[in-house]
């Protein structure tokens, strides 16, 4: 799905660094996902009839030419959902809590994505991660949408 918008992006596993940790907004409990997905997006390839709204305010602060994306993505053995359902509420409130500040102002969005689990929660994660990739393929001026 990534491929066909002609981004670049790296898929990377965390193998237990500590600096990749997150913290709980709740409690500050901490949390290591599993895996974390970066993309950049050229701020010149962007659709010039549907800007991101948040991008224009804030690009005449920062004019790094691009805007990149930093998600986080767990996977869940069924027999750990119940267990760990703070990580997920988590991932699923981080893009609205989450901010940047400094040099990265404007030009950084966090995200995450709900659990995913082949036999309990895979039509979720699929659907959350269609959504995202139909944002940016609006963001990209690309009308097609994401095929599941």
């Amino acid at each position: 799905m990534l491929d066909e918008l002609n981004l670049t992006y790296y898929l990377i596993r965390n193998e237990r660094v500590s600096e990749l940790a997150i913290y709980s907004f709740d409690n500050g409990e901490r949390f290591e996902p599993d895996y974390l997905l970066f993309l950049f997006v050229r701020k010149k390839e962007q659709n010039k009839d549907n800007p991101d709204p948040y991008l224009k305010e804030k690009e005449k602060k920062n004019p790094d030419p691009y805007l990149t994306y930093q998600g986080y993505i767990e996977p869940k053995g069924a027999h750990l959902i119940e267990k760990d359902e703070w990580k997920e509420k988590l991932l699923k409130v981080i893009s609205k809590k989450a901010s940047t500040q400094g040099s990265l102002f404007g030009n950084y969005k966090i995200f995450g994505l709900p659990f995913y689990n082949r036999d309990k929660n895979s039509s979720n994660f699929d659907k959350e991660l269609g959504d995202f990739i139909n944002e940016l393929k609006k963001l990209l001026g690309k009308t097609q949408e994401a095929t599941k």
